[in-house]
């Protein structure tokens, strides 16, 4: 317990690195995570102030748990190795892999092509989950890349796709775009009273604009 609490507090530390690249070596994040007991994974997790390296970390822990050490490894030691990682059959390793290449490996122009393929093709829905929160986290607002407006637009106007991804591309297109915030804020609204119709609240005129590059 003495050895967990350490490890927890290295990572919590006032320094908080806001980015896996930040955290020293693969061995300090290694044994953090593997410091944490499965029945307390989310607790010591919830004590990371970052977001986005909590969500980085947990991938990694559900990797490890899933596979061992040896493929977070290789993500964490070399980009070829996290590369390697989105053909993974586990969409477990795949969606970790987006993280670690973003964070450690990869710049925002280099990772892009990336992103466009999974939100495209990818048939896990939890990896094109991870997709989208490294969008949300790298690339969302005014000046976001034509190509992944367009793709978002796709995301957000297919109606076969679940409906929190489809929300989530809409609301990051919105940030994209030139509307008022109180846009977004009536979205939210509307979109709380009434989950299951989310096509109900989109704006079809901004989607097809997107979707023919016109915006």
């Amino acid at each position: 317990m003495n050895q967990q609490r350490e490890e927890i507090e290295l990572l919590v530390s006032p320094k908080d690195w806001p980015l896996l690249c930040d955290i020293p070596d693969p061995d300090t994040i290694l044994r953090f995570i593997g410091s944490i007991p499965s029945e307390c994974v989310h607790l010591g997790m919830q004590q990371i102030a970052k977001p986005y390296l909590r969500a980085a970390l947990l991938s990694l822990y559900l990797c490890s748990s899933a596979h061992g050490t040896k493929v977070a490894r290789q993500m964490l030691e070399s980009r070829e190795g996290a590369l390697g990682a989105l053909e993974h059959g586990d969409p477990v390793v795949r969606g970790t892999a987006l993280w670690i290449l973003r964070e450690m490996w990869l710049n925002s122009s280099d990772m892009l092509p990336i992103l466009l393929r999974v939100l495209e093709r990818e048939p896990s829905r939890g990896v094109r989950y991870t997709a989208l929160f490294v969008v949300a986290r790298y690339y969302c607002g005014v000046g976001m890349d034509k190509r992944l407006r367009k793709q978002l637009a796709k995301v957000a106007i297919e109606k076969q796709r679940d409906r929190l991804e489809r929300k989530m591309a809409y609301e990051m297109l919105l940030l994209a775009s030139d509307r008022p915030l109180s846009e977004l804020e009536r979205f939210w609204r509307l979109y709380h009273k009434d989950p299951d119709n989310v096509d109900r609240f989109f704006d079809f005129s901004l989607l097809n604009d997107y979707l023919q590059g016109e915006t």
